[in-house]
């Protein structure tokens, strides 16, 4: 599971270090392996092996997926988008430009751990984000009906 927020720049060659806390939620047995692709809301989701084969399970199973022309957009770009990155022994990974760009980001990096995945996102963005979103935590929590 991954949880918190930190910020991190990318180094000259788009490399970006990821977080021992957020590391950590990756079982060994898993390797240090992340799938990263287009997200919602112009970041980048970053899954574990384990969670991106949970995420591609739950695609799958969708009845809907061949027939509906969005979701066979949706899936022509969540996973022709996708690239597979090892974290090198210094904790980075790279991100590729086809990548930053559709986020945004360009140097400053905030990474979001958002359960299954960790979600990066241009950090000036996300800092937009968190203070249009705070006051409004209450209400996104009983609009999604997540505490009953």
């Amino acid at each position: 599971m991954f949880y918190g927020t930190f910020e991190h720049a990318l180094d000259d060659k788009s490399r970006l270090m990821v977080p021992a806390k957020l590391r950590e939620g990756i079982p060994e047995s898993e390797g240090r392996v992340f799938f990263v692709t287009q997200g919602l809301d112009r970041c980048l989701f970053a899954y574990s092996q384990q969670g991106w084969q949970a995420v591609v399970a739950r695609l799958q199973s969708g009845r809907e997926s061949l027939r509906s022309t969005a979701a066979r957009n949706f899936m022509r770009l969540f996973f022709g988008r996708a690239m597979r990155q090892e974290v090198d022994g210094a904790g980075r990974i790279l991100l590729p430009d086809a990548l930053k760009a559709f986020a945004g980001i360009r140097r400053q990096v905030a990474l979001v751990g958002v359960m299954d995945r960790i979600e990066l996102w241009d950090r000036d963005r996300w800092q937009r984000l968190e203070r249009t979103s705070q006051p409004k935590y209450e209400k996104f929590a009983e609009a999604a009906e997540l505490f009953g």
